[in-house]
């Protein structure tokens, strides 16, 4: 509750207590003036992604190690969805890249997604509106469509179905099993994608078949979330990579301009952990990551806080700490 939230000195958005809805939602611009020189190296990590590419398990995707030498899946959700990014960040620099990418990668999303999982009803978020008490034309175009977790219809039925590292091939126990930062990253790497193929009239025709298809499985994610919910550990996971799990959680809500995730204020009840759990020397760290496992566990927390990816506009920067005067 507010109230809680200013006993705890966190705040959400600064002085806004409803961050994500109220916040000025805006088009962004897809193409960025850059340095020269900036841009021609992101042209050529646009040119990596594009070589990295590979297919395998007759989808497609992307892989850390080379797939040809190293051991393990060729493929995995997690090198996938930051390839995606990459992509994505490269329409805002107005980069082309190999967009036909995108459809093979669509299916080793769905292809890694649970067939099957318990059923949930979906529930309204504590301060979502009633549908009788909306105003304004419900028809009104979002302008941010293609980048947001879309609203669900109160009451429907999802199955809570998750996803792992990978399904076929695995580097360590565990990976082929569905947990919750890979969960965040099947999420994200689907509304990534369906943002890039939706509105670009060379491939509307195409995706149109599959839009249906994603956002249930976009629903069945986070009603796997909802189901396995936590901030306290890597749902199903236990510390395993825990804070690129809560840097993973801070992207799915941001993408999808989501203040909870079920009935859970996401960003507050991730912010009380974080500061409780944050060391003496300023530092977080679990011995769960790999070397230099306090330096990424500090970044992923960090990024946590900042609310750091670009998925709506934001009012004023966040800070957590002491309650401030306005």
């Amino acid at each position: 509750t507010p109230a809680k939230r200013k006993k705890e000195g966190i705040k959400r958005w600064g002085t806004e207590e409803k961050g994500a809805k109220k916040a000025k939602h805006e088009k962004k611009d897809r193409k960025l003036n850059v340095d020269p020189k900036h841009r021609k190296l992101a042209e050529r990590a646009v040119k990596a992604l594009d070589n990295a590419f590979q297919r395998a398990y007759g989808t497609g995707g992307w892989r850390y190690r080379n797939p040809t030498t190293d051991p393990g899946p060729k493929n995995d959700i997690s090198a996938t969805q930051y390839a995606l990014l990459g992509y994505g960040a490269a329409s805002r620099l107005g980069i082309g890249y190999k967009k036909e990418n995108l459809f093979e990668a669509y299916k080793f999303f769905i292809a890694e997604q649970d067939k099957d999982g318990p059923k949930l009803v979906r529930e309204a978020a504590p301060d979502e509106e009633k549908p009788e008490d909306k105003k304004g034309d419900d028809k009104k175009k979002d302008p941010n469509k293609g980048t947001e977790v879309r609203k669900y219809n109160p009451k429907k039925t999802d199955r809570a179905r998750g996803w792992g590292y990978c399904r076929k091939d695995v580097h360590m126990q565990g990976d082929e099993l569905s947990y919750g930062s890979m969960t965040c990253a099947g999420i994200c790497g689907l509304v990534v994608l369906r943002g890039e193929l939706e509105d670009d009239p060379k491939f509307m025709a195409k995706w149109k078949p599959l839009a249906a298809e994603c956002d249930q499985a976009l629903s069945d994610g986070l009603a796997w979330m909802v189901l396995n919910w936590s901030v306290e550990n890597n749902p199903q996971r236990g510390k395993y990579r825990y804070y690129y799990y809560l840097y993973a959680l801070e992207r799915l809500a941001m993408f999808g301009g989501l203040d909870y995730i079920g009935k859970h204020d996401w960003y507050f009840e991730g912010a009380q952990v974080l500061l409780r759990e944050q060391d003496g020397s300023g530092m977080w760290d679990t011995n769960q990551e790999v070397d230099p496992s306090d330096v990424y566990d500090t970044c992923y927390a960090l990024l946590f806080l900042k609310r750091a990816t670009d998925g709506i506009k934001r009012p004023v920067p966040v800070f957590t700490g002491e309650d401030q005067e306005d």
